[in-house]
């Protein structure tokens, strides 16, 4: 296993109590340094140590002699003393212990050390040196060492952390100001007698003459924004390092995507992540995406990445735009990056253009499929030797001749090899080598269920595997609680899932689940990712067949995912529910043929819900759809529920003929239930009085949604928060009726609601801020508009990181306000910014981007700016050609403003 790097920080702690002040630097240290440690780029070490007990002290650092990288010594609760001496001797012996390390890089003493001790650390040849001498308050000596580490986290060199602590220093304490920046001073080591070291500033940095390049050292580490399962090089890639070497070379020689290929069970995720180990300091930035079945799902729902790339995941955003906007910013990173999509399927192949390649990235890809566009490495068997290694790995018994005759029998494939010595080894003198290598050759295939299993589900290559694996399992005498614990991974994401995860899905106590986890994981049937465990593929199916898990004894799980997968109150579905989308989609294949039961419906339901959250709206529907028709008839309340969310999917769908019939049967059940005071049928009525007025059944829209509000504002003095959205809902209606006037006083009135139900910086409010202005807008009320639109974006901006596309529309909208009153060079740098983040967002092919153009271009056109207009919307036209049919009236549109445009900037003076 590959040893990282070692920092080495250490304190000094009295006989009785450990100093806080030191404590509480090193665990901030700790934390600068734990994305270069996530990394595997660097191991730290914090050591307490008494005088007393120095020794130790010094048996730790030569213990890690040859990994010791940087070594810092702090004796911070004694800093408010000058030492004259050092009376136990301990620095003379840590010099004398440093200089013969060979990779030591930076020895940093903080408020320790004597001019003396100082000479005798440079004597000795310590190649850089930060130290530190006389007196120096306890604050300021830790902040200068946190603030000298984060630079040194961050990439910098020795040098350029030092000046920057040096500047963070002087601009916090006013002391320092004034005083001059230090210079590094470079040290002989001739005529040591005769050294004066002399310091207006209490830290200073000293290099050895010859050595001066160390200060142009900086850690290595790359940025993780999706961390990949580490590994242990020595045993989990025994065999690979052939494969190893020459998957390293693809990558430095190819431009193309690079695909590991080859049937599963051969390693191909363990080769990945052990380039990965071995390789991470070369690149700057590194993601692994775990694909499953759904590539757009394995981006787009990513709250790791999308923490790192800081853009945060945001209800009711369609998931291609999203996943758009992530390969944008994936694509405008600098540096060396590195993207690995672990088992991929076909749906890669559409998706590579908007995959980060260039330059400055390159692509990793492992897959079962053979895809022909990348640049492929197959991943074959182990060799003979190499697989006899690994066997003996698990198991020494037997002599090398049989097992050899074992090996043959399952084509050297690793993971087979894994499980039949982890079963041999668990059933020990109860199966010999030659017993299960009969076992295996016996190969009766009467099942039809097996025949089909084996031959359809799995490629040729795959079927011997999966047969041994079935005869493994047979052999393996599991206990009741062990198959039962097989069975729900059986039909989890294959993804490492940590056991606290796993004992909250299933309702068991994490320590007795942790034990029989590790049964599992001794035995090889689940494999260790990171820090959570994972079941392939190929091992699920074999459970499947053996002991296919029935609702009852999944009962547990689907409850839990079912609970984790309904919409509660105001939350976030993106944050609280999507994150178990992945396991509602493995689930819901499961059960895909099941008949049915009052709680499939209700996990059908859900999952179906969090389905068009994400904008899958057929698949959406084909969930809900099941889920309406397997609720029992005598659960009417959640049958209506249900009609209504089919009836949603199909509104979306455009289908409002087939939606409305379930709306009305929905609302005839609700009102009958619950009666005309409950906000489930107020949002039934709202949603059905939409479809009404898109379908030009305007009057009865609007009386549907009359009826309700005067329900809903005679309610008392606390009305429901959904009350403002009706009443908004209403007034689009009655714009549409063009009842502008009327329109206006329910848009009003709503703001004015909302104003009493939520907090001032609450997001609804600027939606409905945004929707008054829209009515304000048409009256002229220019300066109402505008005041109401600043506040919007006021609150957009508090709430949506700079490029939200929120922020983009809402920046639009007081652009266009800003024309209206004839005030276009304050509404240019809005629509520069909608564009700008529109580009940011979704690239250049996008539609959003194409309107964003238009609009700019208008700011260009009024401002005299024609050529630059005629450019922008020259893009847009681009754009369209490409994407809209060719009788979209954009097209026309745009080619008429094109010729306006051309017009005034042949002939100016004529308009």
């Amino acid at each position: 296993m590959k040893i990282p790097p070692l920092f080495f920080y250490t304190y000094t702690q009295s006989a009785d109590q450990i100093a806080p002040n030191s404590a509480g630097e090193a665990e901030q240290v700790r934390l600068v340094f734990d994305p270069a440690v996530r990394s595997g780029s660097l191991a730290i070490q914090v050591q307490q140590y008494e005088d007393h007990a120095k020794d130790q002290l010094l048996e730790q650092l030569v213990k890690h002699s040859a990994e010791l990288l940087l070594f810092h010594l702090s004796d911070l609760e004694r800093s408010d003393v000058p030492s004259a001496v050092d009376p136990s001797g301990l620095i003379e012996k840590i010099a004398a212990l440093l200089i013969s390390l060979p990779n030591l890089k930076l020895t940093f003493l903080n408020c320790v050390c004597t001019q003396e001790q100082k000479k005798e650390f440079l004597r000795q040849g310590i190649p850089a040196l930060l130290a530190t001498s006389g007196h120096i308050p306890v604050e300021e000596a830790s902040n200068f060492a946190i603030q000298f580490y984060r630079a040194v986290a961050g990439r910098n060199t020795l040098l350029n952390a030092f000046q920057l602590a040096v500047a963070a220093l002087k601009s916090r304490y006013e002391h320092y100001r004034f005083l001059p920046v230090p210079s590094v001073k470079t040290i002989s080591s001739t005529a040591w007698s005769e050294i004066e070291i002399k310091e207006c500033f209490p830290w200073q940095l000293y290099v050895q003459q010859g050595q001066e390049q160390t200060l142009n050292w900086f850690l290595p580490y790359p940025r993780i924004l999706a961390s990949w399962p580490s590994i242990d090089l020595e045993t989990e890639c025994l065999g690979r390092e052939k494969e190893l070497n020459e998957l390293r070379s693809l990558l430095e020689s190819s431009s193309k995507v690079v695909l590991v290929s080859g049937m599963g069970g051969m390693g191909k995720t363990t080769l990945a992540a052990a380039y990965l180990q071995e390789m991470n300091a070369q690149y700057d930035h590194l993601a692994w995406i775990h694909n499953g079945d759904e590539l757009l799902n394995a981006f787009s729902l990513n709250v790791e990445l999308a923490t790192a790339l800081e853009l945060p995941l945001v209800e009711g955003e369609n998931l291609e735009d999203r996943f758009a906007r992530l390969m944008n910013k994936l694509r405008n990173l600098p540096g060396h990056n590195l993207l690995v999509i672990d088992d991929a399927n076909a749906q890669v192949q559409a998706l590579e253009t908007y995959l980060p390649q260039g330059s400055n990235w390159q692509v990793l890809l492992t897959s079962r499929l053979v895809l022909p566009e990348f640049r492929e490495m197959k991943l074959g068997a182990l060799r003979p030797g190499d697989a006899l290694l690994l066997f003996r790995l698990h198991y020494q018994g037997s002599n090398d001749e049989a097992v050899e005759m074992l090996l043959q029998e399952v084509n050297y494939h690793p993971l087979s090899i894994e499980v039949m010595a982890k079963t041999l080894n668990r059933l020990k003198e109860r199966l010999s080598v030659p017993e299960l290598i009969r076992i295996l050759k016996e190969r009766q295939l009467d099942d039809p269920a097996l025949q089909e299993l084996i031959y359809t589900r799995h490629a040729e290559e795959e079927r011997a595997i999966f047969f041994h694996l079935m005869k493994a399992f047979e052999l393996a005498r599991l206990s009741e609680q062990e198959i039962w614990l097989m069975q729900q991974y059986a039909v989890l994401p294959s993804m490492a899932i940590e056991v606290k995860t796993l004992a909250d899905l299933v309702q068991e106590p994490p320590l007795s689940l942790n034990r029989q986890v590790n049964n599992l994981y001794d035995q090889g049937w689940i494999s260790k990712q990171g820090k959570g465990l994972t079941m392939h593929r190929i091992i699920q199916e074999v459970v499947k067949y053996h002991r296919p898990p029935t609702e009852t004894i999944l009962s547990p799980l689907l409850n839990s995912l079912t609970t984790r997968l309904r919409q509660q109150g105001v939350n976030n579905p993106v944050l609280v529910n999507f994150p178990w989308v992945p396991y509602g989609k493995t689930l819901a294949a499961y059960f895909e043929n099941h008949p049915g039961s009052s709680t499939l419906a209700g996990f059908w339901n859900n999952y179906g819900t969090m389905l068009r959250e994400l904008g899958q709206y057929q698949e959406a529907l084909a969930c809900l759809q099941k889920a309406m028709l397997t609720t029992p008839v005598d659960e009417e309340l959640n049958l209506a529920t249900r009609q209504g969310n089919v009836a949603a999917v199909l509104g979306d769908l455009g289908d409002n003929a087939a939606a409305i019939p379930l709306y009305e049967s929905a609302l005839q059940t609700e009102e009958r239930l619950l009666g005309e005071t409950s906000p489930s049928v107020w949002t039934t009525r709202s949603n059905l009085a939409l479809r009404y007025a898109e379908e030009g059944q305007v009057e009865t829209a609007a009386q549907l949604l009359n009826a309700i509000l005067r329900i809903a504002l005679n309610e008392g003095e606390s009305p429901d928060p959904i009350v403002p959205t009706l009443l908004s809902n209403l007034a689009a209606i009655l714009q549409t009726a063009e009842q502008k006037e009327l329109a206006l006083q329910l848009q009003t009135q709503a703001l004015q609601l909302a104003e009493k139900i939520y907090p001032p910086q609450h997001p609804q409010l600027g939606v409905l801020q945004n929707n008054l202005a829209t009515s304000y807008r048409f009256f002229q009320r220019k300066e109402e508009a505008l005041a109401l639109l600043q506040s919007a974006l006021s609150k957009a901006e508090e709430h949506f990181e700079q490029h939200h596309p929120t922020l983009a529309a809402k920046r639009a909208n007081l652009a266009l306000v800003l024309q209206d009153m004839g005030r276009h060079n304050e509404a240019l740098p809005y629509l520069e910014q909608a564009l700008e983040s529109d580009l940011a967002n979704f690239g250049f092919q996008h539609l959003n981007v194409a309107l964003s153009r238009w609009n700019l271009a208008s700011g260009y056109y009024y401002l005299g700016r024609y050529p630059e207009a005629v450019e922008l919307l020259e893009l847009a036209r681009g754009w369209m050609l490409s994407w809209l049919p060719n009788e979209h009236p954009y097209h026309a549109h745009i080619a008429q403003t094109i010729r306006v445009v051309q017009e005034r900037m042949e002939a100016p003076d004529q308009h």
